[in-house]
């Protein structure tokens, strides 16, 4: 049986900014494993707690921990692990083994047994709310888009398979079965109507195969993102996207202004009820940018073009939302592009919006840097390829980003050797450099310990801030003989957890074969109390002077930087104060409008917008008062709670008269009645994205949503489904730190949609 070691020791204090406290070292326990059978593939995190910790190698052994990754016994009876499921029961787990077969566990993964050895299964897909049933593959798909394999279902956990389609292509799918009112047995696939076929088909399913409710032929990609679902078509090497929420019975084909091919789609963001969707545009190969586009609504998907020239490369965008706070989002842009050709000296810059891609503007410069002719802050995008660590945010700890970057004129061309770290607390509006050279870095606590370690060079070390960066902390890893090379970092999905894990690897003298290795350092007796709700915590918000974002001033929550406590879990994070009055910044150009210098929208010349109708339709409401709003050329920004009728608000809807009234009589009538309107969207708004953004709010009204979602359901007469592309099956929170987007890609070819974690281009 091969060798492991785990050895536990204390971390004594290295001094790093003339900081003398040797307890801000001393109090973290530190362990440390080898695995000798060679690298770490990933981490595995079993509920309710995250006690029991699965690293599965690349050798295809598994391992298991009972105390949080401190400690780990191997897994044996299976002859070598491709995938690990875990289900809606914490107990229950599915294994894909490398031969094909499937193994499952009812004792949260201390032992497996297999289940059916007559078949071979590929890319499992586990039921988002019964542990039971499982989707899966036989024989394995072994070709790209001809794939000849028959998709099987089991109600009663792998231990009989009935088959659900024949000449179907990954990926499938249960979408949001058994959620919101939707069949549990409902199923999404793409298949041929027969062997010889040469195209596929998008089918739906509400009673596992049994019969076809809603197709979309020539399918060559399917992808499920945020209770939403898309499907990419090719007819004639011309490629549309369909997309529509999952409680639709059809989908609609999403409609983008530009006249330029369409050639991949990448789904950056679906939270909020509003969608930013990347394409790369004309040209063969992959392209270096894509123009970045946003729809305000699913139930009508028209897009605007948000920010050009967006930077992406192998199936990767950099683009990402700061998470938990409403609106913001950072992305790479190439910079004063002339015509449609990106030169190599043009520059890769980067950009923030604060009104959901309304307005985008230069990164700040930071805090105390001293450089010459630079126009603001570079940050590393997930494009890049030497996988250097990205911008980094979660809604755990609202406002904090952290980053690798420079303050050059451009990002291209850059090594990790010309990066430092950065870092902000306010949501990008401002940022400070926190260390020299690039890192790995995590939040823990709610952003109340920030940890990171060196991404170049083998360490001994990691660094540490309790304060969101007034001081830091350099804490060596003693015992180790040779220095760690760490390759990222990962932690239990838990707000509060205060232990986080370097995933890397070392050798044990020069020139021996790398083993892996993984530290696990526990800052659990870092302070001695709770964080007191009343005197501990503060407000601050993303805009100076606590200005309007999205329509409303919005204060967030959160620990004040000096006090050394714990964060409390039950701290809400965020909360409305006001409305405001429609600005500038809450308008847009609509679909087929395009902004001009004078920051006037006028209509595209191009065969898409002429075919199109781009106004609401020019028709008063079944009751009309006095006068009614038509949207022509202008259209209010996603997510914004503005109220275009305030005092001193700017209206860019064109008001028109009722039929058969005089116009004054009924002004404050029809007035008073908008303002009704326009606060129960905003009410409205307001409960999604607390759903969206709060876990304790979102299972407090999940009966009410349910009851919600059903009456929509049972008028269309139909339920809908949503898709999602990958193997993961396992239900997972849609803000998960782990993706920072769903991308989604379609060109002539195929690519089989990746849910692995890596979210690259759809196909």
């Amino acid at each position: 049986m091969p060798r492991l070691n785990a050895c536990l020791f204390l971390v004594l204090f290295f001094l790093p900014f003339v900081i003398s406290d040797d307890s801000k070292c001393s109090s973290h326990k530190t362990y440390v494993t080898s695995f000798t059978e060679g690298k770490i593939d990933s981490l595995v995190y079993a509920e309710p707690d995250y006690k029991v910790v699965f690293a599965l190698l690349q050798s295809g052994d598994l391992y298991r921990s009972e105390d949080g990754a401190r400690t780990f016994s191997k897994v044996t009876g299976i002859p070598g692990t491709d995938e690990l499921f875990k289900t809606p029961d914490p107990k229950k787990f599915y294994l894909l083994a490398e031969d094909g077969h499937i193994y499952v566990s009812t004792d949260t993964g201390k032992t497996f047994v297999l289940r059916d050895s007559t078949k071979l299964f590929s890319s499992p897909v586990v039921h988002p709310t019964n542990a039971d049933w499982i989707l899966a593959g036989s024989p394995p798909c072994l070709s790209s888009f001809f794939c000849q394999t028959t998709l099987y279902v089991s109600t009663d956990f792998a231990q009989s398979w009935k088959e659900v389609k024949k000449f179907v292509n990954e990926p499938w799918s249960w979408g949001d079965a058994g959620k919101y009112g939707i069949p549990a047995e409902n199923v999404h696939l793409m298949y041929r109507e027969s062997e010889t076929a040469t195209s596929y088909t998008y089918g739906q399913s509400r009673n596992l195969g049994q019969k076809i409710d809603y197709t979309i032929p020539n399918a060559i990609a399917l992808l499920h993102s945020d209770m939403f679902f898309f499907v990419a078509q090719s007819v004639a090497e011309k490629l549309t996207l369909y997309s529509g929420p999952s409680n639709s019975s059809s989908l609609k084909p999403c409609l983008f202004p530009e006249s330029l091919p369409q050639d991949r789609y990448s789904i950056l963001d679906t939270s909020a009820g509003s969608t930013f969707i990347n394409v790369e545009h004309g040209g063969s190969g992959d392209r270096a940018w894509g123009h970045t586009y946003v729809a305000d609504s699913f139930a009508n998907p028209s897009f605007t073009l948000s920010l050009k020239y967006n930077r992406r490369q192998g199936g990767k965008v950099d683009f990402a939302r700061v998470k938990g706070v409403q609106g913001v989002y950072i992305a790479n842009q190439f910079s004063g592009v002339v015509g449609s050709s990106v030169a190599h000296d043009t520059p890769l810059q980067t950009y923030i919006t604060f009104n959901n891609g309304g307005k985008w503007v230069r990164l700040a410069k930071p805090k105390g840097v001293d450089c010459k002719d630079c126009t603001g802050l570079n940050l590393v995008g997930r494009s890049n390829r030497r996988n250097i660590p990205s911008f980094y945010t979660t809604s755990k700890a609202v406002g904090l980003i952290i980053a690798s970057g420079n303050v050059l004129k451009t990002l291209r061309d850059t090594t990790p050797n010309d990066l430092d770290t950065y870092f902000s607390r306010d949501a990008g509006l401002s940022w400070e450099k926190i260390k020299d050279g690039a890192h790995h870095y995590q939040f823990l606590d709610h952003g109340g310990i920030i940890a990171l370690v060196d991404f170049v060079n083998p360490t001994k070390q990691y660094t540490y801030s309790f304060n969101e960066g007034l001081n830091w902390y350099d804490c060596p890893i003693n015992g180790l003989d040779n220095a760690i090379q760490v390759t990222s970092l990962s932690y239990p999905p838990q707000a509060t957890h205060l232990s986080f894990h370097m995933i890397g690897e070392r050798s044990d003298k020069t020139g021996s074969t790398p083993k892996g290795c993984l530290v696990t350092v526990d800052f659990s007796d870092l302070h001695s109390k709770v964080c007191d709700p009343v005197n501990d915590y503060e407000t601050f918000s993303p805009h100076d002077n606590n200005k309007c974002l999205l329509g409303a001033k919005t204060a967030y929550r959160r620990r004040k930087r000096e006090k050394e406590c714990f964060n409390n879990d039950a701290i809400e994070n965020n909360t409305a104060i006001e409305s405001c009055p429609c600005t500038n910044e809450d308008w847009e150009c609509d679909l087929c409008y395009q902004e001009t210098v004078d920051g006037k929208c006028q209509k595209i010349d191009s065969p898409q917008c002429r075919s199109t109708e781009t106004s609401v339709a020019d028709t008063p409401p079944a009751t009309c008062n006095d006068k009614y709003p038509v949207r022509k050329g202008y259209r209010l920004v996603s997510g914004t709670r503005c109220n275009p009728l305030a005092d001193g608000a700017v209206n860019k809807y064109e008001m028109k008269q009722c039929p058969g009234t005089g116009g004054s009589s009924s002004a404050a009538k029809i007035g008073i009645s908008i303002t009704v309107i326009v606060i129960l969207v905003a009410l409205v708004g307001g409960f999604f994205y607390r759903r969206k953004t709060n876990e304790n709010f979102r299972e407090r009204t999940d009966d009410y949503w349910d009851r919600f979602t059903g009456i929509f359901r049972s008028r269309e007469g139909a339920s809908g489904y949503s898709i999602a592309g990958g193997r993961g099956g396992e239900p997972q929170d849609l803000d998960d730190d782990d993706y920072n987007d769903k991308l989604l890609s379609a060109d002539s070819g195929y690519r089989n949609a990746n849910g692995n974690g890596e979210k690259d281009d759809f196909i």
